[in-house]
């Protein structure tokens, strides 16, 4: 079981006075927004750090194969590119959402944070699909 007060990102150890004010920042990722922005930060961070460098090496690599009289290989060099730098980026936020909601709550209280943070990309995604289509 993880304690919760073991969650230490990137929260420093409490102080020895618990009346102090510094004693209250401990509180920060217990809060579920809180947590829920950090995951989701840290995620995005780690997804674009990992997404672009891999989907811009995909299309390169991809582009080698193409001759300069065809046209439409460019376009699809940079489809391939966009999608393995789709893929390790989701990956890459979910794991990094997921192994920071592990480690700031215990056991009987995780599922509903990760599905959330696993849920909030495609809520947004439905969101900005339904309104561009108005």
């Amino acid at each position: 079981m993880t304690d919760p007060s073991t969650c230490s990102f990137p929260v420093p150890p409490p102080p020895a006075d618990p009346d102090s004010e510094v004693a209250a920042s401990d509180e920060r990722l217990r809060h579920p927004l809180a947590l829920f922005t950090v995951a989701a930060l840290v995620g995005i961070m780690i997804a674009v750090a990992g997404g672009v460098p891999i989907g811009f090496l995909a299309a390169e690599s991809a582009m080698n194969d193409c001759s300069p009289s065809y046209g439409w290989c460019g376009l699809g060099a940079a489809i391939a590119g966009m999608f393995f730098g789709l893929l390790v980026g989701v990956i890459g936020y979910v794991i990094a959402g997921v192994a920071i909601i592990r480690r700031c709550r215990e056991v009987g209280r995780r599922a509903v944070h990760i599905a959330a943070h696993i849920a909030a990309p495609l809520g947004l995604a439905m969101l900005a699909t339904l309104t561009a289509n108005l």
